[in-house]
């Protein structure tokens, strides 16, 4: 027998590299991490799937494919999520060992069959012949993986590209629970005397209930103008809720600086002055950026249309609010 029954034991260090990608090309960008995968030899796939809207895909390379692979991300798709890590496990090649010399014990026993055989029995013979040729394969195989077993380390890339169409990033909703304040002002587009003022300001309570964002507003605007008439709103006190929309093209929110959004508030406004008070819906479109973002604090500002659903001619304008939220 060539190969001893004894095995060893050999730790090998694994470099894995974890990428999600998205993509509002997804069936070009399939195809691009196919043609990669065809262009070169040194690739081992472990497993490859494909879902409705999600591709799933993971090899084995070395050194040179695995650093090629990450320079082109970009034509893969939009980077969502990238982890590296060192991962080791020990392998036992006693089970190799046990299989060669199982192998070559009965292609020995073959091949004395073959030679018994002769020609007396074509058909046995080539039979025979072809099945030693086919255990003859395997040995040499699993030689191969025994000296792959030397290599110190390997690498291997988990790949999970989604359809951007589809957006499987927003199905799972993060919960959180972020108090804060926001500072309002509210430019009056035509202000009418016994209605309306030119300006309003003031502060809100903004409680962020979603990494999304989700979130709830209370809070009171107020107008400053000098020589109020008695008829005309003096306070807004606003209730309602507002969402947040990141852009699928700027990072989607998961960058820390001057992640763009739009987004929207709809709730209730009581309206109050000196001699009435009305009490009526609002609803304000907006664009905004968020100035910072982490785990723990949100510091952001927007601009919108405050849109009343009374007095809508000499009570809509300009909203722009600054707020801050923090982790509690």
């Amino acid at each position: 027998m060539i190969f001893s029954c004894y095995g060893f034991a050999q730790t090998q260090n694994n470099m894995r590299l974890e990428v999600k990608l998205y993509s509002v090309a997804f069936d070009r960008s399939k195809a691009n991490i196919l043609l990669f995968m065809q262009g070169n030899n040194n690739i081992k796939i472990s497993s490859q799937n494909e879902y409705s809207g999600s591709f799933d895909l993971e090899f084995k390379t070395n050194q040179a494919v695995f650093e090629d692979f990450q320079k082109n991300l970009n034509s893969f798709g939009t980077l969502e999520s990238k982890s590296l890590s060192v991962v080791q496990e020990v392998r036992d090649s006693k089970t190799i060992l046990l299989e060669i010399d199982h192998l070559q014990n009965k292609k020995e026993t073959f091949e004395k069959e073959i030679a018994r055989i002769g020609s007396s029995s074509e058909t046995k013979y080539y039979e025979l012949w072809d099945q030693a040729r086919q255990m003859e394969e395997e040995i040499s195989r699993l030689k191969k993986e025994m000296v792959s077993m030397d290599s110190s380390l390997f690498y291997i890339i988990n790949l999970t590209l989604y359809d951007e169409i589809q957006d499987y990033s927003s199905r799972k909703v993060s919960w959180v629970n972020m108090p804060g304040f926001s500072y309002d002002v509210l430019w009056i587009e035509t202000p009418q005397t016994g209605t309306s003022g030119a300006m309003y300001q003031g502060g809100s309570l903004k409680y962020l209930v979603t990494r999304g964002k989700s979130y709830a507003y209370l809070g009171a605007i107020k107008c400053f103008d000098k020589n109020v008439d008695t008829m005309q709103f003096k306070e807004l006190f606003n209730l309602g809720f507002g969402q947040d929309l990141y852009s699928k093209h700027f990072g989607k929110g998961k960058n820390k600086f001057f992640n763009l959004y739009t987004g929207y508030t709809i709730g209730a406004t009581f309206a109050t002055g000196e001699k009435r008070s009305r009490t009526f819906g609002h609803l304000v479109p907006y664009l905004g950026v968020e100035i910072f973002k982490n785990k723990f604090i949100n510091l952001d500002n927007k601009v919108g249309y405050w849109i009343p659903f009374k007095y809508n001619r000499n009570m809509r304008g300009v909203h722009y609010s600054i707020s801050f939220n923090f982790v509690f």
